[in-house]
């Protein structure tokens, strides 16, 4: 399915790594995981992530975790996908 796919919207899954594999374009929605070391492989500028101080980068820690992830919009990524198809 990602390799026949236009565009790929997810989370940090191996959808996102896939995408990179297939070079698909991608919004990757990253919540408390560290893009440097686990995000999509040269696609930092397609990550949509949103960190404040005092977040803590662990994935096993569910509350705070929900919280990162929920600062992301779905108006944010329809602006994002808006603005990728206008550059095909």
């Amino acid at each position: 399915i990602i390799s026949l796919s236009r565009m790929v919207i997810a989370n940090d899954s191996a959808a996102i790594h896939m995408a990179v594999g297939f070079d698909k374009p991608m919004i990757a929605l990253y919540g408390p995981t560290d893009i440097s070391l686990v995000g999509p492989y040269r696609h930092d500028a397609d990550v949509i992530q949103h960190l404040e101080d005092g977040d803590v980068l662990d994935h096993k820690r569910a509350e705070s975790g929900r919280l990162i992830m929920q600062r992301i919009t779905a108006a944010e990524v329809c602006l994002r996908l808006d603005a990728m198809m206008l550059d095909e």
